[in-house]
Parts: structure tokens; C-alpha cells; sequence
């Protein structure tokens, strides 16, 4: 077996994969990008092409399941030389060795999240840097882990954060496991700690009460206790590793008293951003795994070609990969405990840890952790999945942040702004409401779901935070238009929020409705500034000016309501209200996502068309597929919908009003409103969906005038 005409384009060879440091003349750094072909393509050649065989291998029994055997002609694999260093000149100018990039394209498979890295190794070169290491380890190595650790915090100036010097231990009450002594201590001053994150599951867990506090805190108060398996294995990670003292949820938090136990949550971002190294236990179902390679053996799982008696080729993945699928990543607290950590020691499913922080990631698998350079494509792998801080793209950085932890499940649903808190305060310092940022909440209430959603009791419908299941933002073109003025997103963003809105927003605590400060002075404000005359009658003509709540009215609907409801945060504001038929599109109906419909109506959703009083299509809303029978068995075509801010979308874009009357009335945009279904429940209304609403349609409402009104939203 040799190489195919297409990969023999590559030149494969053992010096293939050798640079010279000091010099950036490397022909292959310059070479095309090579197409290999279908999948299909690759299997026909499975037998016959040594790189053929190892991406079909790679893509068809690597860790990412995505593409069917039905499917494999519709992706395609592409090919290039890379840099292990990077694509810069100084990088390469550094580097000695090159790798090469392989990645699909595929309808099925979201651009840039996926590549695999072949990579050499060879017995007359087993330290180049940047190759391949064969699997041989059973055990863990705890001198390379340790050499890992001590490279970062020598080199690494990013994961020696300043706050870490100047902020006080990360609770009042903070303990840690004395991996030493076999007990649970308050931390001493200055303490260096692991913290585990791992999934609990259904196993039996050990749990720290004011009832065992004074022994489990004795010298060897742990012993012979029923400790899970992978504390324990953690405890003697950490003791290997040369470390003292561990922490762990259930045995360093006092599960029975509620104080501190929410004192604790609140403090959750600075327990693993003070942390020394967080074990990541990835390949964890329930407390009572093992962790990999600690008391058991392990089985190095590696996808690899012989070429020759000195050259091999290997795949190899980005750790997240391994983490995507597995039952540590579907958990809502673990996605925090992952993200706030500045250093991680990841246990993935292919028998191997990874180190990753700010600027490395080290592999059991490749030679890298003698160069204080960063393996440029582990390192990005790393990227992809980590939300940094960022203020210039805060409102990416948010939207990435949500969709990716609303995928979660929870065990304790009322958990869920506990367990996102760590992060938001992370990404964001200004005040938050209900997990929404104030600086953007106009914009952050137009999330829509990308799956069925079911109620979240005991919590706000205008928040995703009320809601199980994953939510999203679609792109808005409305705020594309401020790119000619302006070039980084936060002012795009900021000049959004002043020009396309005109709600000023009240809210409450329904609790709070009794207290002295509500009688007298009402709901506080929360955000938004009273449009000026000629502003409001410009979009509003003919409607009245109020933007000031009504005092009484909240406390008085209370005293309707269920025990439950009165006990959340509610939105008290005016604006347009407009009632619209709604009739159901057909289930493979598609919305481009680019034009802010819904990307598709799939998994329980479906798609509305928005009809006025001629029966003229007018707008779209996104609904629960239980909408269409609701429609159909009950005769409730007609629904109520409240405006929230101005959009607009070039007429080129194909949506399921495009044929609509109004289209004509402008020569270069849809004129639109975000608009929010609502019901009402004793005098509260609750958000159904979120859609758009054609603006000249507004006139030509159904059953009744449009109307400004005053909303009460729960």
C-alpha cells in the first residue's frame, strides 16, 4: 500500500514534517489547499491509500459521530500543510515541525469546529517536538503532569491573574479536603488547592452536615468513611502530584445549612478561578467511576497508519471533542466549573489527560511540553470551546455563553442562575436581571428556542431562565446597518440600543409589592429613557405618550395569583399591543437563519405566518409545535402581540411573508418590529413566542385597534 494520486500531492515523507528554526522558507508552509476527496471517495480507497484509510478511520470512528454511512458522499476532506507553532512569520521562524490540517465540509457539520491533525512519529526522532508520542502509559505519568504545571506557573504570566493577590479566600467559610491528614480543614492562608469537577449522578454520596462536621474534621476523620471513587481517586491525584489539599463540593460545602450553602454558590466562580488546577472528570458518569489511570489501568485509544518502519501517522483531536459527547458535558453545573477554572487537567474518553490553560495545551500524545511555545492547533481547539471576558464583543461573548449552557440539564431546576452566576460575572460586571444583562436587555429578550422549551417554575417567561431546553439568538440584520458607523460591536451594539427601542422599563420582585418603598413610590426603574415627541409620533403616530407605571397595579393582580407567581420578577412597561391571526406553516418550512427567522422548525417547533384583518400575510412568530392543534381543535387563530424594538431586513431575503403587501413600501427594507406572543393568566401576561411584525400592518390589525397599553410580563 502506497499513497492515492490526491494525497501523493502531499509529499509525505519523514522530512516532510521537519522545520529549521531560523528560517521561514519552508515550500510546503506555501502549498495549496489540497481537496481529498469525498468520505466515499476515502472508503474506496481504504485498502489502497495509507492517508485515505486514516482520515476515513479519523472521521468515520473519532469522536465526533456526525456524519452517517448513508451520507459520506456529501462530505468532502480538505487538506493543507500547518505550522505547529502558528501561521506568523516569527512562529514560524521559531518552529521545527509542521503538521498537516485536515477538515470536512458538510451541510452537516457547522464550519471551523471540527479538524483532525496528522502528526509523525518516528523511532530515530521520539523527542522532535510537535510529533506524535505512542500510547505505552497504563498509569498515570505524574512527573509529565507535574511538569505541566510547574511550565505554567513559571512561564505563564495570563494564568497568574492579579485578583488572585489581591482577593480574599473565595468563601468565609472555606474548606478543603487535607488529602494528608485524611480530613476536611479550614484553608489555611494562601492555600494552594485542586478542586474536583465531576458529575454526581445517582450514586451515593458522603455528604458534609452540622451532624458529622466535628468528626469528618478530625485528623483521619476520613477514613473508613464511604468516600465515591473518584474523590478518592482524586485525593490521591492530588497527593502524587505533589499537592496538599483538595476541594470538592459535597464534603467542603455544609449541605445542611442553607446559608452557607448558597453563600458558597454566590462564590462559585472564585472557588475554581482560585483553584491551582481543577480535575476535569470527563469521562465520569456518577460519583463512584474511577478516574482513568489513578487506581486503574487505562487503555490509550489512538488512530494510526504504519507507513514505514520509521515513519508513523496519527490523528489526532482537540480534547473537546472527547468532552462534547459525553455525560460530564450535559451537565449545567459542570459547563461554570469548566469554564472558570484558569487551569484544567481534562480525563477524556480516549484514555489520555490533557492540560489546558491560558496560553498551552500539553497531550500525553504529542511532544510539547519541553517549548514554552503553545501547540498552535491544540491551543485553538482549547479557544473554540472557552468563554474569556471580553468587553469589546460582550454581546457574542454572552450569546455563546447561554446557547452553550442551556444545551445542560439540570437535577434541581431552581439551581439554574446559580449555576450560569460564576460566568455572567465573569463576562459581565453591571447588574443582571433574571440572568440578563441590563446594559443589553432590550436586545437579550429576543432569544428564541432551538428545541421544544417546557416551563421552568419559579421563574420569569421573558427570561430563558424560565424555560428547559436550549435557546439562541438569530443574527439581526438591523444592527449590521450600524457597521457603517461604527467598527467594533459594542458600539454597534450601544447605538442599537439608544436608536431602535423605546420601552422604559419597570420591575419588581412580586414579594416586594408590600413593602413601604413600592406603595409610595411604585416599581423601580430598570433601563430605557422616554422617547422624545417627535421620536414617538414618528413610530407611534396618533398614540399617547405614557411611559409611567401604575403603582397600584401589580400589588392589586397579586392578589389573584397562586402562591408560586407572586413570588417572581416581573416587567412593568407600556408600549404597541396589535392582535394578529396566526396560521401554521408547513413542518419543512425553513427560515434562512441570516434574515432573524427561525433557522429551522424542527425538534416540536413550527413556524406561524401572521395574518392581518384581510388575511395578508404580515409577519411570522416561532411557536411550539402543540400550537398547531391548539389552532386547529380550539379556534384561537387570534393572538395578542406586544411590540419590542425596531428591525429591519433587506427585501433580497426569501422569509414566509416575502409575497406580503407591505414589501412594496419600501425600496430597500422591510420595515419591521420584534414582536412577543402573550398570553394572560389572572391579569399577568407571559411570553408564548417571539417573531416579527411587518410595521405598516399594525394599522390594519385584526378584531380590534392597535392599542398603547400598559403590560404587566411574568
Amino acid at each position: 500500500m502506497d499513497f492515492c494520486a490526491r494525497c501523493s500531492r502531499l509529499d509525505i515523507a519523514l522530512p516532510s514534517f521537519i522545520s529549521h528554526p531560523g528560517t521561514d522558507a519552508n515550500p510546503r508552509l506555501d502549498s495549496p489547499i489540497y481537496n481529498l476527496g469525498t468520505l466515499e471517495d476515502l472508503k474506496e480507497q481504504f485498502n489502497r491509500c495509507f492517508l485515505c484509510r486514516l482520515a476515513f478511520r479519523a472521521f468515520q470512528f473519532g469522536p465526533l459521530k456526525c456524519v452517517s454511512l448513508t451520507e459520506l458522499h456529501r462530505t468532502t476532506i480538505f487538506a493543507t500543510w500547518i505550522n505547529a507553532l502558528g501561521p506568523s512569520k516569527e512562529q514560524r521562524l521559531k518552529s521545527s515541525s509542521l503538521c498537516i490540517l485536515l477538515w470536512p465540509e458538510s451541510p452537516q457539520i457547522p464550519p471551523a469546529t471540527y479538524k483532525v491533525i496528522i502528526r509523525p512519529s518516528s523511532k530515530v526522532l521520539p523527542t522532535q517536538l510537535h510529533f506524535s508520542r505512542s500510547p505505552h502509559h497504563t498509569l498515570l505519568d505524574y512527573e509529565r503532569m507535574k511538569l505541566w504545571l510547574k511550565q505554567c506557573e513559571r512561564n505563564h504570566t495570563s494564568c497568574i491573574s492579579a485578583s488572585k493577590h489581591t482577593m480574599p479566600k473565595p468563601t468565609k467559610t472555606f474548606l478543603v479536603i487535607d488529602c494528608t491528614c485524611n480530613c476536611i480543614v479550614r484553608a489555611p492562608d494562601h492555600c494552594r488547592y485542586l478542586a474536583l469537577s465531576y458529575v454526581w449522578g445517582h450514586a451515593q454520596q458522603l455528604l458534609l452536615t452540622q451532624w458529622n462536621f466535628n468528626i469528618l474534621t478530625r485528623a483521619g476523620g476520613l477514613t473508613g468513611q464511604p468516600i465515591p471513587q473518584i474523590i478518592r481517586d482524586s485525593m490521591l491525584l492530588t497527593v502524587r502530584l505533589g499537592e496538599r489539599y483538595l476541594w470538592v463540593d459535597s464534603l467542603c460545602i455544609l449541605q445542611d445549612s442553607d446559608a452557607i450553602r448558597q453563600q458558597s454558590i454566590e462564590d462559585m466562580d472564585r472557588i475554581y478561578v482560585h483553584s491551582l488546577l481543577s480535575i476535569i472528570a470527563g469521562t465520569s458518569t456518577n460519583a463512584n467511576d474511577f478516574l482513568p489511570g489513578v487506581t486503574t489501568l487505562r487503555v490509550w485509544k489512538q488512530i494510526c497508519e504504519h507507513i514505514s518502519p520509521n515513519l508513523t501517522l496519527s490523528a489526532h483531536f482537540d480534547y473537546k471533542d472527547y468532552l462534547e459527547g459525553s455525560i460530564y458535558s450535559s451537565r449545567a453545573w459542570t459547563f461554570q466549573e469548566q469554564q472558570l477554572a484558569t487551569r484544567l487537567l481534562i480525563f477524556a474518553s480516549n484514555g489520555q489527560v490533557y492540560f489546558s490553560c491560558k496560553e498551552v495545551v500539553f497531550s500525553e500524545e504529542v511532544v510539547c511540553e519541553y517549548e514554552p511555545g503553545p501547540d498552535a492547533a491544540m491551543l485553538e481547539g482549547a479557544n473554540l470551546v472557552k468563554i474569556r471576558p471580553d468587553p469589546i464583543n460582550f454581546w457574542t461573548t454572552y450569546r455563546r455563553a447561554v446557547e452553550s449552557f442551556t444545551a445542560r440539564r439540570m437535577t434541581h431546576e431552581g439551581d439554574i442562575l446559580n449555576a450560569f452566576s460564576g460566568i455572567l460575572r465573569m463576562i459581565c460586571p453591571e447588574r443582571k436581571l433574571e440572568g440578563i444583562p441590563i446594559p443589553v436587555f432590550d436586545l437579550a429578550l429576543l432569544w428564541q428556542p432551538r428545541e421544544r422549551l417546557r416551563r421552568r417554575m419559579g421563574f420569569s417567561s421573558w427570561s430563558w431562565a424560565g424555560w428547559v431546553g436550549q435557546v439562541h439568538w438569530y443574527e439581526d440584520r438591523s444592527i449590521e446597518y450600524f457597521h457603517q458607523f461604527y467598527d467594533t460591536e459594542q458600539d454597534q451594539v450601544n447605538a442599537w440600543m439608544k436608536t431602535r427601542n423605546w420601552i422604559v422599563w419597570y420591575s419588581s420582585w412580586g414579594s416586594n409589592t408590600k413593602s413601604r418603598t413600592y406603595i409610595m413610590e411604585g416599581p423601580p426603574w430598570l433601563c430605557g429613557a422616554t422617547a422624545r415627541e417627535a421620536e414617538h409620533q414618528e413610530r407611534f403616530a396618533g398614540q399617547p405618550r405614557n411611559f409611567l407605571p401604575t403603582t397600584s397595579l401589580l400589588p392589586r393582580r397579586l392578589d389573584r395569583l397562586e402562591n408560586q407567581r407572586q413570588h417572581i420578577r416581573y416587567l412593568q412597561f407600556w408600549t404597541l399591543s396589535a392582535y394578529f391571526d396566526i396560521k401554521s406553516l408547513d413542518k419543512a418550512a425553513v427560515i434562512p437563519y441570516s434574515s432573524s427567522g427561525a433557522e429551522h422548525t424542527g425538534d416540536g417547533l413550527r413556524v406561524f405566518v401572521l395574518r392581518n384583518k384581510f388575511q395578508q400575510d404580515c409577519g411570522w412568530v416561532l411557536l411550539d409545535e402543540d400550537w398547531v392543534e391548539r389552532v386547529n381543535r380550539e379556534g384561537v387563530r387570534l393572538q395578542e402581540f406586544i411590540m419590542l424594538s425596531e428591525g429591519c431586513h433587506p427585501m433580497a431575503d426569501q422569509r414566509p411573508q416575502n409575497l406580503q403587501p407591505y414589501k412594496a413600501n419600501h425600496l430597500d427594507d422591510f420595515k419591521q418590529f420584534n414582536a412577543m406572543m402573550i398570553n394572560w393568566r389572572g391579569g399577568i401576561a407571559e411570553r408564548v413566542g417571539l417573531g416579527r411584525v411587518m410595521k405598516d400592518a399594525l394599522v390594519h390589525a385584526c378584531g380590534r385597534d392597535m392599542k398603547w397599553k400598559e403590560i404587566l410580563l411574568g
